[in-house]
């Protein structure tokens, strides 16, 4: 990794980013990673992680306090039966507060949602969509008060507002919800490839779609004959939640999507285009 990000470090337009478990790191790799200003996310799904992933970066002193020295640190959880919102939120208060310290800006935490793409350990789906919602309207409720200017909790308003300026991002501009191709960017505006020169359409799947050595042209045909998502478009475009879930990941077949993950979606970005609505008036 390290051969390939110096070999092109004078290249134009490209960035490099990276997501881990964070076990790996040493202090030099810190400074290395920070020197190239190469992004790194932490994965990390709440006091839980542990039992979720197997290990937990954040609770060895050491370790946590490596993390802390990476640049633009972000952090990214799954919600899942082992992880609800204001779990992750709460218990990243802290470390929000002893990063902006030494790094003079917040950390950024961003939510999955658990995605079914053949889970071996199933009681990660039995979330309770419900107390989902009620958190994410908790989290909701302190960012309208920033904006209304009353007293409220900064770290929980910090989570909520990304989400505004997210669904603000999704539609200036725009006419209507339709997409021909996934909001992520995944096989388009992000490659992702492996260390043998293999293209995949996510990094979240084993499709190959091609290398490094073929013309872009052919590689973005075979990107898009692998993403449904304009037809997805079509079932997603009367959903209330389609300005912040953009369709959803294309990875996730109908199937999943009606057993639970639509309804999840909703859960989670409801209250925030709820509130977006209610400021506009």
């Amino acid at each position: 990794m390290r051969e390939i990000i110096e070999a092109l470090a004078d290249e134009p337009n490209l960035r490099f980013s990276m997501i881990s478990n964070g076990m790996l790191l040493t202090p030099e790799l810190v400074d290395w990673l920070n020197t190239r200003k190469v992004g790194c996310c932490i994965s990390w799904d709440g006091p839980r992680t542990r039992e979720t992933r197997g290990v937990d970066v954040l609770g060895d002193p050491e370790r946590r306090n490596l993390v802390l020295g990476l640049n633009g640190l972000s952090l990214s959880g799954v919600i899942s039966a082992y992880n609800y919102p204001l779990e992750s939120v709460d218990a990243l208060a802290p470390l929000d507060a002893e990063y902006s310290a030494r790094h003079g800006e917040s950390l950024f935490l961003n939510f999955d949602e658990i995605m079914d793409t053949g889970l071996a350990d199933r009681s990660l789906l039995d979330v309770d969509c419900g107390r989902v919602r009620r958190e994410m309207e908790i989290i909701a409720a302190e960012t309208e008060k920033l904006l209304t200017g009353r007293e409220y909790d900064p770290w929980r308003a910090h989570m909520g507002q990304g989400y505004l300026q997210r669904l603000k991002r999704g539609v200036e501009g725009r006419t209507g919800f339709a997409r021909g191709i996934c909001a992520c960017g995944n096989g388009y505006s992000v490659l992702n490839v492996d260390l043998r020169g293999n293209l995949y359409r996510c990094h979240n799947t084993d499709t190959v779609v091609g290398s490094i050595h073929d013309g872009f042209s052919a590689y973005l045909d075979s990107v898009v004959l692998h993403d449904p998502t304009r037809n997805n478009s079509e079932r997603c475009a009367e959903c209330p939640a389609v300005g912040l879930c953009n369709g959803g990941c294309p990875l996730i077949g109908w199937d999943v999507r009606d057993a639970y993950y639509c309804e999840l979606k909703r859960a989670v970005f409801l209250p925030f285009i709820e509130l977006a609505l209610s400021m506009a008036g």
